[in-house]
């Protein structure tokens, strides 16, 4: 059977385990087919390696802000906003697919539940995705040589229309926007995006859905 190196997070109780895994080039472990496809591309080569610098990027932001983890927990709050990051980079923003990924591959082999997992993620304060983003937003500029920009913006709806008289969330006619490529309203927020022309945001703007 063909063998390979291959560093998983989940070898220990957190991605702490595979630096050290990493720097001793790696734990020698049987391919399986699934695992065997993604790292037989260079793309898979790199998005295990971003997935590992997530980890240690949301880890080193965590201990800076002093927002510590319940002894009791098994996934850390590092590991909640690895999967975030993973599923807008890699997964089209979709959470629970990015999860499931994350737990199959064994980087965070003691996920927690779809739940549990939205209720931990809203646990986290505004400030840390706040510093988060400022964060990111800061190394794209410098590395941007361009002084070209792309602005966009895009609707978010909190519930579909008939629901608006019942919508608990956000009220007020504000809030109605239109969507004119879909020729239909929405209700919710509108959020502007200014990014890089290689598809990196630097800037974001939440506004009620009707401003344009």
């Amino acid at each position: 059977r063909e063998e390979t190196k291959v560093v998983h997070l989940g070898d220990e109780r957190s991605a702490a385990g595979c630096l050290s895994q990493l720097a001793n080039k790696g734990v020698r472990t049987t391919k399986n087919e699934l695992h065997n496809k993604l790292l037989s591309t260079k793309k898979g080569v790199f998005m295990e390696l971003q997935i590992i610098a997530f980890y240690f990027f949301a880890d080193e932001l965590l201990k800076a802000s002093h927002f510590y983890d319940d002894l009791q927990s098994k996934t850390t709050n590092a590991e909640i906003i690895t999967a975030t990051l993973t599923a807008a980079q890699f997964f089209y923003g979709n959470q629970r697919t990015a999860a499931n990924f994350l737990k199959t591959h064994h980087y965070i082999p003691n996920f927690v539940s779809e739940s549990r997992f939205n209720r931990r993620l809203h646990r986290i304060p505004h400030v840390i995705w706040e510093k988060l983003f400022s964060t990111l937003s800061e190394y794209f500029k410098r590395n941007h040589s361009s002084n070209e920009y792309i602005v966009d913006s895009f609707p978010v709806p909190v519930c579909d229309n008939i629901r608006i008289f019942r919508a608990k969330i956000f009220s007020g006619k504000h809030y109605r926007g239109y969507i004119a490529n879909k020729k239909r309203y929405f209700f919710g927020l509108r959020v502007h995006l200014i990014a890089t022309i290689n598809q990196e945001p630097v800037e974001c703007i939440f506004t009620p859905g009707a401003e344009k």
